[in-house]
């Protein structure tokens, strides 16, 4: 069964959630409830996908409706650390132009609240 790790930092109204290892239709459920749980707290939230492995297109589904929220809300909502090759796949979907988003940094291992 495919496995991801949530981990959350809150630094005033911003949280930051960072994922790690696979965002699949197994995994987007708790990944969505972990995003609208932090929606509650947070006029900011940052998704850090630095350790994220994989993601399919239910992953990319959650994503979505999370930048509905945030819009819908007037929040503000990015997708941090984006390696190549899910960035790629984005820019093939078209969601780069929906997302701010912002790319991994070769051979870097900060979290992006450490910036």
């Amino acid at each position: 069964m495919a496995q991801m790790v949530i981990d959350k930092e809150m630094e005033g109204r911003k949280t930051t959630l960072f994922l790690s290892g696979r965002l699949d239709y197994n995994t987007s459920p708790d990944f969505e409830q972990a995003m609208l749980d932090a929606f509650r707290y947070a006029d900011t939230l940052v998704i850090d996908l630095y350790k994220l492995h994989y993601l399919s297109s239910a992953g990319m589904r959650v994503l979505l409706a999370g930048q509905r929220k945030a819009n819908k809300e007037e929040k503000t909502f990015s997708i941090v650390n984006v390696s190549k090759e899910i960035a790629a796949l984005m820019e093939t979907m078209g969601f780069t132009t929906i997302f701010k988003m912002q790319q991994a940094d070769a051979g870097t291992d900060k979290k992006e609240s450490d910036t």
